[in-house]
């Protein structure tokens, strides 16, 4: 398939939006992106989903939240868009009937399934696996949005999200695969993470100053992994993870918002693209995430009923043995009653 047809697919779907809201996840990721559609489209900031907790500004509620472009996400619920990059698919038999329409996932898209994933570092050639860059970066190249010139925080920034500069790294040939399939050589940033990035003196300075300011405005320190990899190169190891801006159990929201305003006003400033900051969280809603601890609990072509008799909202795929799913959290409920049984929901005057 060429570059140009999952562009073209990308687009249409993105121009079913109406482009006045964003929901997106409270991560380097999907500020970005966040960041990035309220430049280009003039859209309003209207909450943060966190899989656990539903967090709304500034008096959006369910209506807004419904008709809202949910980023660096996966959402399954009829009438939500969204556009993410996790692993969803659980078999080729799925057809994610709850998934709403012009949805864009890489993995999705291209049929990237559970099974044919997580074969580890030592993947052979004209093998693939899940899709390895952040959301931010097929956002770019699918709104033809250059690259930033290198070594600015905007660069690093971009080689941050999601821990892309260290699977590059850690997964070469996967990140190769993709980049052949998505990219090209349209993205300098995409180019630069497969040639070396953690091998430049320079890159090494601005990464860890960036870094060191996310961490300064509450990012959490903690790695994306459970050990060091023996590729990336020592003193490069202590800036993984460090992407979320966590939201826990009765934090008070408004302090919470606090925090995530710092960062978003961070990455707004470095990157250029300009987003209303909220003022205030007027509504929080909760919902339960479970998990499946191995592919070969749901049998192949059952996994679409799963989701119905779960009545999952959102899930992902996120290791080799886990996939993570919330339920009980239904925006169509919130829309019918305004109050469901289904939701914690919380009002902050």
């Amino acid at each position: 398939m060429a570059i140009e047809t999952w562009i073209t697919d990308f687009n249409k779907y993105l121009d079913a939006w109406d482009g006045k809201y964003i929901i997106t996840s409270p991560d380097i990721d999907g500020i970005l992106s966040a960041c990035l559609l309220a430049d280009k489209f003039g859209a309003k900031l209207a909450g943060v989903y966190t899989t656990r907790y539903l967090i709304l500004f500034d008096g959006c509620g369910a209506k807004e939240a419904k008709n809202a472009l949910w980023l660096d996400h996966d959402i399954s619920e009829e009438g939500i868009q969204c556009m993410g990059q996790h692993l969803v698919d659980h078999s080729e038999l799925d057809m994610l009937p709850k998934r709403g329409k012009n949805s864009f996932n890489p993995n999705n898209y291209f049929r990237q399934t559970w099974k044919k994933s997580f074969h580890g570092s030592r993947m052979k050639e004209g093998k693939r696996d899940k899709y390895p860059y952040a959301t931010i970066h097929f956002l770019m190249a699918g709104m033809e949005i250059p690259s930033p010139p290198k070594f600015t925080k905007h660069f690093h920034l971009l080689a941050h999200a999601d821990g892309s500069w260290g699977t590059c790294v850690d997964y070469k040939v996967n990140t190769m695969t993709w980049k052949s399939t998505m990219f090209g050589n349209t993205q300098l940033v995409v180019n630069i993470l497969n040639e070396g990035y953690v091998n430049d003196d320079q890159n090494f300075a601005g990464h860890s100053n960036l870094v060191e300011d996310l961490v300064s405005l509450g990012v959490a320190k903690r790695s994306s992994r459970s050990g060091p990899s023996s590729l990336i190169p020592s003193r490069w190891q202590n800036l993984q993870g460090k992407q979320s801006i966590n939201y826990r159990k009765n934090s008070p929201p408004n302090e919470w918002l606090t925090k995530f305003n710092g960062i978003l006003g961070y990455v707004s400033k470095a990157t250029g693209w300009e987003i209303e900051i909220p003022s205030r969280v007027t509504e929080l809603h909760r919902g339960l995430v479970l998990e499946v601890s191995n592919r070969g609990e749901i049998e192949d072509g059952d996994f679409d009923q799963f989701m119905f008799d779960e009545n999952i909202f959102s899930h992902a795929i996120t290791g080799a043995g886990t996939m993570r799913f919330t339920k009980n959290l239904s925006i169509t409920n919130v829309i019918k009653s305004h109050s469901s049984v289904t939701i914690d929901r919380t009002l902050f005057d």
